[in-house]
């Protein structure tokens, strides 16, 4: 995706007035959980607002918006209102059919009271983010852009049959999700003979494990840890 960073300007009020910072957001799309605290420095920790804004170059063909909020967005190419999930609307995913040619995306959000969190993104022609549906027998996977697995998955695709090892380092899981403060899932459905078996776990950061829906384990905290 081309277009550089977000450029970010954020505001005292619930309604995109009265300026309090500014600055940058990297990444394709904009994920965000701010939790109870303020956006920037400088700014309210309830009751502000911010705009993200961003070129963007579209190949011809029809894409859908994602758009999550807690509390208030929208989302905007150019003039064009796409999702609207501000107060009374409740948008959340839209489609738009575009010609090739670069656009202004806009989105903006508003907090009210308690946790602040964004998730807007979109996919289509030259915008890779899996949507598949679970084949029960392979490690299903989902994956969000915060860390506790809020509102719906970003990304849904299946990953074969063998031992979960994945090893992002210091980057994410790709698709535009943020590189830290993501969350997973991963499902499958496997045959076991009667018997004793030992699972290992390997985690940085938390981790919890389920087997036939009894947890077994329920780390889920900032760790290097094996269990």
């Amino acid at each position: 995706p081309s277009g550089g960073n977000w450029s970010a300007t954020y505001f005292n009020d619930t309604n995109l007035n009265s300026v309090c910072n500014s600055g940058t957001k990297e990444g394709p799309y904009v994920f965000a959980d701010w939790g109870d605290e303020a956006p920037i420095s400088g700014c309210n920790a309830d009751n502000w607002s911010a705009r993200f804004v961003r070129t963007v170059h579209f190949q011809s063909g029809t894409y859908t918006f994602g758009l999550g909020s807690d509390d208030w967005a929208r989302l905007k190419i150019g003039q064009d209102l796409v999702v609207n999930n501000w107060p009374p609307a409740s948008q959340h995913y839209e489609s738009r059919t575009l010609t090739e040619g670069d656009y202004e995306v806009t989105v903006e959000y508003a907090d009210t009271l308690g946790s602040a969190k964004l998730a807007a993104w979109w996919w289509g022609p030259g915008f890779d983010v899996p949507r598949e549906n679970r084949d029960p027998n392979q490690w299903f996977a989902q994956y969000w852009g915060n860390r506790d697995l809020w509102w719906d998955p970003i990304v849904s695709k299946n990953e074969g049959i063998g031992s979960l090892n994945h090893s992002w380092n210091n980057d994410g899981p790709g698709y535009g999700l943020p590189n830290d403060r993501f969350s997973s899932r991963f499902e499958r459905q496997v045959y076991f003979s009667c018997g004793t078996y030992r699972f290992n776990i390997s985690t940085d950061d938390g981790v919890r494990f389920w087997v036939d829906g009894q947890i077994q384990i329920d780390q889920w905290k900032d760790q290097v840890a094996n269990y």
